[in-house]
């Protein structure tokens, strides 16, 4: 069996995120050790406050492997089960992601809040730029609108679908406001 021990850092849930949003864990070292025999794959992940281990097989761990190094934040998704001799828990790896490939796969909508004031100030073609080269996604953009008497979220079109990565979240930010911009997840 070839076994591989990940120490990772658990991260904390976002505010809104669900139980049923998958464990998201940034590996802090790898250790690799390879006995005779095959796979499957025995991953631990561990925060110092609690600790898992992912039985990742042969064709996973090929389509993986670059996600299991060190320092790489990744969100993990499987089934869970009892390891009954640790009296831990298992789990079985269905996909890994890295943080942009997770938001995108996870993302239900890429929420920006828009006031009147905003808007009559450059913004729409500003946020046409900023979007332009993240489009081709997956993650539906909506406009939140707002005014004085009135409140509408505004789809964009199937055309503005975007991939949501670090780099736009942050451009977005900084054109809408940090507090402006949210991603809402399934």
């Amino acid at each position: 069996m070839l076994v591989l021990q990940l120490a990772v850092r658990l991260l904390p849930l976002p505010a809104r995120a669900t139980a049923a949003q998958p464990p998201m864990a940034e590996p802090s070292s790898v250790k690799l050790t390879l006995p005779v025999g095959a796979l499957p794959l025995i991953v631990t992940l561990d925060d110092r406050s609690g600790r898992i281990e992912l039985a990742v097989f042969s064709e996973p761990y090929q389509r993986y492997r670059d996600l299991l190094t060190k320092d790489k934040l990744i969100v993990v998704e499987g089934e869970v089960s009892v390891d009954e001799y640790s009296g831990g828990y298992r789990m079985s790896i269905k996909s890994i992601y890295d943080i942009n490939q997770a938001r995108e796969h996870f993302a239900k909508r890429l929420l920006i809040a828009v006031d009147e004031a905003r808007v009559g100030n450059g913004f729409i073609p500003a946020l046409q730029r900023t979007l332009q080269p993240f489009r081709e996604g997956g993650c539906p953009v909506v406009i939140n609108y707002s005014r004085t008497d009135a409140r509408v979220e505004l789809p964009l079109g199937q055309d503005w679908r975007v991939h949501p990565t670090d780099e736009l979240l942050h451009r977005l930010r900084e054109l809408a406001g940090a507090d402006k911009v949210q991603v809402i997840y399934r």
